[in-house]
């Protein structure tokens, strides 16, 4: 091809892709940008959370001071200040406490306990929408008022409502057992001077979360408090979110939030429920029981707790429910220990207590429903303890109580000398054993589950059932109501009773309740906050931090805040990232659409320009993949106008040259090799001659016909040049193993034919002289016998010497077919005896001499004629039985390596070889196998292996070395078998057996064949191609070739 002479610098090539480079450089400046805008956003959110931070402390700090502020001015009120405990006129503190909540309209109420059991609350209506409808109040009432005043031990709620200018609108009285010197914001109050700020907790008539502030009046025993809903707080927190999805929580040292800016909606919902059909009489007690005062324990979850002032859990729910369907009312009353809850009951405050066990002390002062779900106890221990096997070492261990639980008394009725601490609830005995202030508690799993998941008790474990330690069966949870509301007991229980399984399956999978020991699912805010909590202790200042929780990534930080007169208390804020940096990941998209415009009309103006270097590089790739494949011969100079690039085309051209010149060196040097392996192997045997050089000529014949032909067997069958070639070198190497085999073996001619020290055959001769001088020494003595009578008996011996002989003669020589007649002559032959005066040691190698197991004979010995010695069984050593399975070879290995034994070997059934010394001619084609499976052939050749060293293999499997199927072997496979065999029966050079005439071998074939061990369909395709005669010609004696009838196989073959 004529070469273009047109050519131009590749720096002009170089310029016309710079336009690339631009679009490089403008991807590396918005991603640049977009690394600086994250860095942006994140400094903006941290100013955003250092506001967030300084705007809620502020707000709290003006909420405290307001609250303080008011409180010490109404203290100082002259009506409070100059006053006994029953000198205030309720119509001036009227006046006096609207006046305040007109000045402070963020307050709900004010109120004023005595310890006398007085108790004076001025509401304001307009701070909820549904306080008319909670309180009852005329919808026109703008202020309300709530008083209790004991009068001869009863109690009642006086309830007035008000409009603006303070004229009573209507008027109410409830009784009730409320007492406010019971309440802690009055207990809490009574014990300093200074204000008291309560956690979130229940508000009586409200109903509803929120927090207290309270002071003691002048000393006195009379307390004031202004109450804040949790709507008002948390209100603050929604105005100051960073984002509508960030989480805002307020917490205290230790973990315990104080206040969510939002509550889980799975704690809020109760499966839909149809309210029960009650009779005439049950309606009527319904409608005349007041409403029930119902406890609400502090922590004990998930069955009674409290979450942001608000009751929860799986028996508030339950509680919810009976309500629904019966139509009775509940006031849940919260912010109580447990041991305080039972106090409340035994003195009529309280009407009904849930979420307890039924004991003969309770049934005294209560009356029980119907269980409603079974708990099973358990030991739970720290994880150091190990596991308690007996009740015994329960009374080596320290345990947490709450004081007024079945399970406290229990353990201190039964155990005297058990060691206890008491503690207030569920969640302080924990942290006590976890913290290894004791050593033990009892509870149940789904209360240890979700409290040692939300509070990081990491080192708590579930240790022993209790019933497997002592006599405590499971126990189940009821409700305890005050003997006066036993008639309320029926319709309850049936309420329990018409619980739908759908309505229990909906609440335990609600709180996770299953009564074993497993992960307890948080909700996302749950998860950010106790990854928090795992940082603790906390830093007193602002810490901003990134986390990870399911994948989502949030920007989080938390600040120390003064909540109520400590700086122990903790706000964190958590904002999904995602969020914050969607304004500028917006502008970074917009940025790269305007990027990607310009880019794609500066990228069809460089199409051009980039194709004058594409093209040839493209075409310099291609001759590359030829020179790959080895395609030398086809590889052509590329044209281009490309200086630099047509210089490189020419070297391409050269490599190519050189390439084949070498490859075609190196074929010859491996075919020398390959060739002198196979005429090494050859000559290792005057009697084996050519094998290794015919078969290679027979199959690649044989091989060729089958490419050829166009038959229904054969006619998809194809080898290119190079797995033809890699057949070729599997073909002349298929007998290389046979460079293991001893020669003996191969050219074994006669039964005991053999490798030995020739130095037995100078002791027999001495044998011999020293016989030969004892017979001419006793013919001297024996002068005086009757020499015809002396001549008849030597000539009887020496005759049954000349028969025995031949026999052994003849036992000697190959065999084929039942010999056993012949066989046991030779026994006895055998039995013979002959003395033997000299050492069968001496002359002899180390190694020969190990082979004696025996210690030395006094000489003269008498021994056998013929005889299998020890010395005869040579054991096989460093056999790898692993490594011989792993290759997949299943001849079974004889257990010696050399049996050299005289009656062993005459006695052989068929042929001249032994077990051992047949495993040692068969072992050449695993050895074929090994040497050539671990030579580093190119990828074309990988296949030389499996070529030589199936050509034992049969169709039926009972070929070897690994006894493959005819779906396991290939045609190439086959071709060997058939090219193996067919040189072997005709070979003329055997010392074991006669040449086979051209017609015998065929005939064995066509057998093996009828036995499915050879394809029928090479073997027809030998036939009908001519090769058989062919081959017969070029490489059999001309007493060999005779006539083959191969219509008469053909026809049996169809």
């Amino acid at each position: 091809m004529k070469r273009l002479k047109k050519r131009i610098s590749i720096k002009l090539t170089i310029f016309t892709h710079l336009l690339l480079m631009i679009a490089i450089t403008a991807f590396s400046l918005i991603g640049i940008q977009s690394y600086y805008n994250h860095q942006y956003a994140k400094q903006s959110v941290a100013e955003r959370f250092e506001q967030l931070f300084e705007r809620i402390e502020l707000k709290n700090k003006v909420l405290d001071q307001q609250s303080r502020a008011l409180l010490s001015f109404i203290e100082e009120y002259p009506s409070l200040k100059n006053s006994t405990n029953n000198d205030v006129s309720n119509q001036t503190l009227l006046q006096s406490l609207v006046k305040t909540l007109i000045n402070f309209p963020e307050a709900y109420a004010i109120y004023i306990g005595h310890a006398d059991g007085r108790f004076f609350e001025v509401i304001n209506m307009k701070h909820r929408p549904d306080l008319w409808q909670r309180l009852k109040a005329p919808e026109s009432a703008y202020w309300g008022v709530v008083e209790v005043s004991p009068q001869d031990g009863d109690q009642a709620y006086q309830y007035r409502f008000y409009n603006e200018a303070l004229q009573l609108l209507a008027q109410r009285a409830t009784a009730t057992t409320y007492v406010p010197a019971e309440r802690p914001w009055f207990q809490e109050a009574m014990k300093t001077a200074q204000v008291y700020k309560s956690d979130p907790y229940l508000f009586w008539h409200l109903k509803s979360p929120g927090i207290t502030y309270s002071k003691r009046i002048n000393n006195r025993q009379s307390v004031i408090a202004v109450d804040y809903t949790l709507e008002h707080l948390t209100q603050i927190f929604k105005q100051l979110k960073p984002t509508p999805d960030s989480h805002v929580v307020l917490f205290n040292a230790q973990g315990k939030r104080i206040l969510v800016n939002s509550q889980s909606s799975d704690q809020s919902t109760l499966p839909k429920t149809q309210p029960l059909v009650l009779n005439t009489q049950q309606q009527a007690l319904v409608e005349k029981t007041p409403e029930l005062k119902v406890s609400n324990q502090l922590s004990w979850a998930p069955f009674d707790f409290v979450s942001n002032g608000l009751p929860q859990g799986f028996s508030v729910d339950i509680m919810k429910l009976v309500a629904v369907k019966t139509g009775l009312r509940f006031q849940f009353v919260n912010d109580y220990g447990w041991q305080e809850v039972l106090n409340q009951f035994a003195e009529g405050r309280l009407d009904i207590v849930h979420s307890l066990f039924h004991t003969k002390k309770r049934a005294q002062i209560g009356r029980f429903s119907d269980a409603y779900y079974s708990i099973r106890e358990y030991l739970i221990t720290r994880n150091d303890i190990g596991t308690i096997t007996d009740s015994q070492a329960l009374e080596k261990l320290t345990f947490a109580l709450v004081k007024g639980w079945k399970s406290s008394d229990y353990l201190l009725e039964h155990f005297k000398n058990i060691k206890f601490k008491l503690y207030d609830d569920t969640l302080s005995r924990m942290k006590a054993v976890n913290n290894g202030d004791a050593d033990a508690l009892i509870d149940n799993p789904d209360t240890f589950a979700r409290l040692k998941a939300e509070n990081q008790l990491n080192h708590l474990m579930l240790n022993r059932p209790m019933d497997e330690l002592i006599r405590i069966p499971p126990e189940k949870l009821r409700m305890m109501v005050q003997p006066k509301y036993e008639s309320l007991l029926p319709i309850i229980n049936r309420a329990l009773a018409s619980i739908s399984q759908s309505e229990w399956n909906t609440l335990k999978q609600k709180w996770q309740l299953n009564g074993q020991t497993r992960q307890v699912k948080l909700s996302l805010q749950d998860k950010l906050f106790y990854q928090l909590l795992n940082q603790m202790p906390l830093s007193d200042l602002r810490t901003f931090y990134e986390s990870n929780v399911g994948g989502q990534r949030f920007l989080s930080a938390y600040n120390a805040i003064d909540y109520n007169g400590t700086n122990e208390s903790y706000l964190a804020v958590f904002v999904p990232k995602s969020t914050l940096m969607a304004p500028f990941n917006q502008q970074w998209v917009t940025t790269l659409w305007i990027l990607s415009g310009v880019l794609l009309i500066i990228l069809g103006l460089t199409r051009y320009s980039s194709s004058i270097l594409v093209r040839p590089i493209r075409a310099l790739m291609q001759r590359n993949q030829l020179v790959e494949k080895r395609a030398f011969d086809q590889v052509t100079p590329v044209n281009t106008y490309i200086q630099e690039l047509d210089q490189l085309s020419q070297t391409f051209l050269k490599v190519a040259d050189s390439f084949q010149t070498y490859e075609k060196e190196q074929e010859a040097l491996l075919k020398s090799f390959i060739e002198l392996i196979a005429k090494a192997i050859d000559e290792k045997s005057p009697f084996t001659g050519a094998h290794c050089a015919r078969v290679p000529k027979l199959a690649l014949m044989l091989l060729e016909q089958a490419k050829q032909d166009q038959t229904e067997h054969f006619k998809d069958f194809q080898m290119d040049a190079e797995e033809q070639k890699a057949f070729e070198i599997g073909a002349w190497l298929h007998d290389c193993g046979k460079i293991t085999t001893p020669d003996y073996v191969l050219d074994k001619s006669t039964k005991l034919d053999s490798f030995y020290n020739r130095i037995h055959e100078i002791r027999t001769r001495f044998e011999v002289l020293w016989r030969d001088a004892e017979i001419h020494y006793y013919r001297s003595l024996l002068n005086q016998m009757d020499p015809i009578h002396a001549k008849a008996l030597l000539k009887a011996k020496h005759d049954q010497l000349q028969q025995e002989f031949a026999l052994v003669a003849q036992a000697n020589l190959a065999t084929d077919g039942d010999n056993q007649d012949l066989y046991e002559k030779v026994r006895d032959i055998a039995d013979r005896r002959w003395q033997r005066h000299f050492d069968n040691r001496l002359g002899l190698s180390a190694i020969q001499q190990s082979q004696f197991s025996t210690p030395s004979e006094t000489l003269p010995v008498t021994e056998k004629l013929l005889d299998d010695r020890p010395e005869h069984r040579i054991p096989r050593h460093h056999f790898n039985e692993k490594a011989y399975q792993e290759d997949g070879f299943k001849l079974t290995v004889p257990q010696l390596r050399v049996n050299l034994g005289e009656l062993h070997n005459l006695t052989i059934e068929k042929g001249t070889l032994s077990v051992e010394e047949r495993f040692k001619v068969s072992e050449h084609v695993m050895m074929t196998l090994r040497m050539l499976e671990h030579l580093p052939f190119p990828q074309a050749y990988q296949k030389v292996a499996t070529y030589a060293g199936t050509h034992h293999e049969k169709l039926d499997g009972s070929g070897y070395p690994r006894q493959l199927e005819a779906s396991q072997l290939s045609i190439p496979e086959r071709v060997m078998a058939i090219a193996d065999i067919f040189e072997a029966l005709t070979a003329p050079d055997r010392p074991y057996k006669k040449a086979n005439k051209l017609s015998e071998a065929i005939d064995i074939l066509f057998k093996m064949c009828q036995a499915g061990q050879l394809d029928q369909d090479l073997f027809t395709l030998l036939l009908t191609s001519g090769l058989y005669r062919h081959y017969a010609e070029h490489y059999l004696k001309p007493e060999q070739i005779d006539d083959v009838d191969i219509d008469y196989y053909l026809n049996q073959l169809r």
